[in-house]
């Protein structure tokens, strides 16, 4: 990882390796008797996901999303209207 940054690459070569340490079957179980950690596959793999994804450190929330500026009209077919007259889009 040159400079802080992350690529896609980056995400599979990690992927590539915690996965199957992860999710492969334990010696001596069937795959009718499957289980792996859910708390392990979460910290490992989806968490760092998320912060990539949000742009989050670890531990901070996503903003909350805006809300729309636009008011929803939609305009009759044939309306001489080009924008709303209501939210001024």
């Amino acid at each position: 990882m040159a400079d802080g940054v992350l690529s896609p690459a980056h995400f599979q070569d990690h992927w590539r390796v915690t996965v199957p340490r992860i999710y492969s079957p334990q010696p001596n179980r069937t795959c009718l008797d499957w289980s792996f950690d859910e708390e392990l596959a979460t910290k490992l793999l989806i968490q760092p996901l998320e912060q990539f994804i949000w742009g989050t450190t670890e531990g901070s929330q996503p903003a909350p999303p805006r809300r729309s500026t636009l008011c929803g009209r939609v305009f009759k077919q044939g309306e001489p209207a080009y924008s709303c007259r209501e939210c001024g889009t």
